[in-house]
């Protein structure tokens, strides 16, 4: 008989929600938002990764803002994706 011993894998290279992003500086049109939440709700992959690769060449916050969206698209983690989507929603709301 075999006996297999699971080991859990972390991927420690998975960005936190802590990532220190000012979203009241983050200037991406609200049309711009709206898709990228929509895709990740839809799960359309390709859709994110295509708003994402407009988002590369903008600085600062902006690119902080799309490279944390990237390494949770990486990880496939939509929970987080749409949590960080929502925390720059909330901003635009203040």
């Amino acid at each position: 008989m075999i006996k297999y011993d699971y080991k859990e894998i972390r991927n420690n290279k998975t960005p936190s929600l802590s990532t220190q992003i000012d979203y009241s500086k983050v200037k991406i049109p609200k049309e711009i938002i709206s898709k990228l939440k929509e895709s990740v709700e839809i799960c359309n992959l390709t859709g994110i990764e295509n708003i994402l690769e407009d988002l590369e060449w903008k600085n600062g916050d902006e690119k902080a803002f799309s490279k944390t969206l990237n390494g949770f698209l990486r990880s496939y983690d939509t929970g987080r994706m749409i949590q960080l989507i929502e925390n720059l929603e909330k901003a635009y709301c203040s």
